[in-house]
């Protein structure tokens, strides 16, 4: 983990949020996780055209 000035809430948040994620659905060049409780996390790619 590094410190990133003005980030370290989501930062926090994402890592204590990831592990519980136990689905996955992809759309497109978009990827969302999910867990039972209904908590979603989308990405969205990069480098898509």
């Amino acid at each position: 983990m590094m410190y990133c000035e003005g980030r370290m809430k989501l930062e926090e948040q994402f890592g204590k949020d990831l592990p519980n994620m136990n689905q996955y659905k992809t759309e497109g060049h978009f990827l969302t996780l999910s867990n039972a409780n209904g908590d979603k996390m989308k990405f969205v790619a990069a480098d898509w055209d």
